[in-house]
């Protein structure tokens, strides 16, 4: 599934959790994940980085090269 829907379904209980890992080298943007975790927060769900990290909205416009773990 792409786009915000996931989060949707996440949100009212249809899913535990999911992974976005992108491939080496992805341009990530905060915003990519803002909408859906308003809904998801809303809703009483939490979401974190590959690492565990709270996200960090104030990071907003500067881009990011998507990391996964060493342990993935």
């Amino acid at each position: 599934m792409d786009g915000q829907g996931k989060y949707g379904l996440l949100a009212r209980g249809d899913a535990e959790y999911f992974l976005r890992l992108p491939k080496d080298g992805y341009i990530d943007f905060i915003w990519d994940v803002a909408a859906g975790y308003l809904c998801l927060k809303e809703a009483g769900g939490k979401m974190s980085d590959s690492f565990g990290r709270r996200l960090d909205f104030s990071d907003i416009g500067k881009e990011r090269n998507a990391k996964l773990p060493d342990c993935v």
